[in-house]
């Protein structure tokens, strides 16, 4: 028979009696400590059960009470053994009960009547009520109208002012190529160390390049010397200006002019 002792309350041994150590300790602590949690959720689950076992008694109860009064109440006086059975049945048994021919009409319970909702029609000559849709009116944002708002971008008036600058500028050019159509007298004289005061008819669209080689073309015949000199060495002066032969003549400065002829005299030189 071995010598095996146990020593202190762990109970945790080697074959040959030794204390197994700490370590074996602390795994039968944890093994206690698990088994008493187990324990105490077994309890825990099983005083859950009975409580819910309880309502269900009390529910059963209830309901085998309130059937009881029913009976009671539909076996007041003289009932033959047939009508007894038949109604305990029906008490017993609610989902199939049947209706007491013996109660008044009023008492009955009505049916409930499931309102029935009406199919959508999109039918325009429907005998019911037409109903019309009102346009939804997009509301304007207010804005307060003394306020500066130029500097702000705005789409709508940039494409006006670009639109009226179009229509501007072909007014412009259209009464620009009416007054070149125009006619004017124009009083000139020939410079030659003597004044030659003679005078031309014209249409303001012309440039002075053409007015001098109108002008040199008529004078050749009384002057010779003319015949060899070129339009571009002859020039048009106007009080003491030096008039561009790519002018035109509605173009020169600000020429004093009646309807017919300019007043003060243009002259042109070699």
């Amino acid at each position: 028979m071995s010598d095996i002792r146990r020593y202190g309350s762990s109970g945790i041994h080697t074959v040959e009696g030794n204390v197994a150590g700490s370590l074996a300790a602390q795994f039968s602590r944890e093994r206690e400590k698990q088994e008493k949690e187990f324990a105490e959720k077994k309890k825990q689950i099983e005083a859950d059960n009975s409580r819910s076992s309880h309502i269900d008694k009390a529910f059963e109860s209830h309901t085998d009470a309130a059937s009881e009064a029913e009976f009671k109440r539909q076996t007041i006086g003289l009932v033959s053994a047939a009508e007894y059975r038949r109604r305990r049945e029906n008490c017993n048994n609610p989902v199939a009960v049947v209706e007491d021919d013996d109660q008044p009409a009023a008492k009955r319970a009505k049916p409930i009547k499931k309102k029935k909702s009406k199919p959508i029609s999109f039918s325009m000559d429907s005998d019911d009520e037409q109903v019309t849709e009102k346009p939804v009116i997009k509301k304007k944002a207010l804005k307060c109208p003394f306020v500066e708002t130029a500097f702000l971008p705005d789409k709508e008036r940039e494409e006006e002012i670009a639109r009226e600058t179009v229509k501007l500028t072909q007014e412009w050019h259209a009464e620009q190529e009416r007054i070149k159509l125009q006619k004017v007298v124009v009083a000139y004289s020939y410079w030659n160390g003597n004044g030659h005061r003679r005078h031309l008819e014209i249409t303001k669209g012309t440039t002075i390049r053409q007015f001098l080689d109108t002008v040199r073309q008529s004078l050749s015949k009384d002057f010779h010397d003319l015949r060899g000199v070129s339009t571009e060495n002859l020039m048009y002066i106007k009080e003491d200006l030096i008039i561009p032969h790519v002018r035109t003549t509605d173009r020169v400065g600000n020429i004093p002019m009646d309807p017919n002829e300019f007043s003060s005299t243009c002259r042109f030189t070699t």
